[in-house]
């Protein structure tokens, strides 16, 4: 939905992310940082993704990655790398409801591509964590079951979520009464509309948590420049900074300093903990 923002396409190379973990290796406050290897892209797309699972492992740190499963090229070269985590994002179940959500998506390759995987799986004996992000909408909300029957065959756990708008810069128009936004034909297959998901947001909101996609994570582009967060898409919002020519505490003083930051947080729009509902806390209470 950001067909006008001139974002370039690009894929990172090899060389550079070498020095990319070497770098975090002498940064990390963890011994074993996190490396997800997606953010706005899609990592199938690589022809080095395999390659990088194993630099990740070869550094002790743990990989992570998000595929919509569109894509048969490299699958097996990369569930023989073994990466730690893999989500699938899948929307629809039916190739009527998910071509409304994943745009040019082919539901009927994604179901052969599970299958596929589960094979590559059980071939070469691999531990990979696998789990199907049902993103829920209107349109697809009865269809969870039919989800959760096939996540049980192959043996991959399934957790429906909730689908929520994105990205951060069209919530924040979205806000601030933006036509071009309020018309976006998605908002009305969302179950929760956003203005009302971040009224609740505020309402409970907690002043004494940070956001965690901003204390917890640094957002690395393929270029090598640096994002304030996962939620942010517009070049413009980015920090200026390339990933390697800064330290670790100029980058996180970078993101406390952003004014888009502060935009996010009046809105109810970082992620951070919320008070429990009294209605909800009885529930939980009898649970």
């Amino acid at each position: 939905n950001s067909t006008d923002e001139l974002r370039r396409k690009s894929l990172m190379g090899l060389s550079l992310f070498e020095k990319i973990l070497e770098k975090i290796a002498l940064e990390t406050p963890t011994p074993h940082p996190q490396i997800w290897l997606y953010s706005w892209g899609e990592p199938l797309l690589h022809p080095d993704l395999p390659k990088m699972v194993t630099l990740i492992k070869q550094r002790g740190f743990t990989s992570h990655l998000s595929s919509n499963m569109n894509i048969e090229k490299g699958l097996r070269e990369l569930v023989k790398a073994e990466p730690d985590e893999l989500k699938i994002s899948l929307s629809g179940f039916t190739p009527e409801t998910y071509e409304q959500t994943h745009v040019k998506g082919n539901l009927l390759l994604v179901k052969s591509n599970l299958y596929k995987l589960r094979t590559y799986l059980d071939q070469y004996k691999s531990r990979t964590r696998v789990w199907v992000g049902h993103h829920l909408y209107k349109n697809n909300f009865m269809q969870q079951q039919d989800v959760k029957v096939i996540c049980s065959e192959l043996g991959f756990e399934h957790h429906p979520i909730q689908a929520f708008f994105q990205p951060l810069e069209k919530l924040i128009a979205l806000s601030n009464g933006d036509v071009t936004v309020t018309t976006d034909p998605i908002l009305n297959n969302l179950i929760v509309p956003p203005l009302k998901q971040m009224a609740f947001s505020l309402q409970h909101q907690l002043s004494d948590y940070d956001c965690e996609l901003r204390f917890n994570q640094t957002v690395i582009n393929a270029d090598g420049s640096v994002a304030q967060c996962c939620c942010q898409y517009d070049t413009k919002n980015m920090l200026g900074m390339q990933f390697l020519d800064y330290g670790r505490d100029d980058i996180e003083a970078a993101k406390y300093q952003n004014p888009i930051c502060v935009s996010c947080r009046k809105l109810g729009l970082d992620y951070a903990p919320r008070a429990l509902p009294a209605s909800l806390a009885v529930v939980a209470g009898n649970d």
